[in-house]
């Protein structure tokens, strides 16, 4: 599940964050925004946690039937900055 997934990340990140850079990206798993299983609070939370862990994007549905709501998160240029920084750093849970 998607809270498991996230508690996973907050208890193990600052173990994974070390190995974490340019061209050696963890991976919690592809992106379920714009699925119909999750709400859309779920998706901002799973693609703001993909976002702070650096995480690579990977959406796992059909482009064609993501609702409106989904594709705003996914096409979110902030969060997308932050996935994206050229440093490659990966965020913790900080409490």
């Amino acid at each position: 599940s998607i809270s498991s997934i996230i508690e996973h990340w907050g208890v193990y990140g600052d173990f994974m964050a070390r190995y974490a850079a340019p061209g050696h990206f963890n991976d919690p798993d592809m992106l379920i925004v714009g699925n119909s299983c999750i709400n859309e609070r779920e998706a901002r939370t799973q693609m703001a946690i993909w976002c702070i862990v650096a995480a690579p994007l990977i959406m796992g549905n059909d482009l064609r039937l993501v609702p409106r709501e989904h594709k705003a998160i996914l096409l979110n240029k902030e969060a997308i900055a932050v996935n994206q920084d050229p440093l490659g750093l990966q965020g913790t849970r900080v409490s």
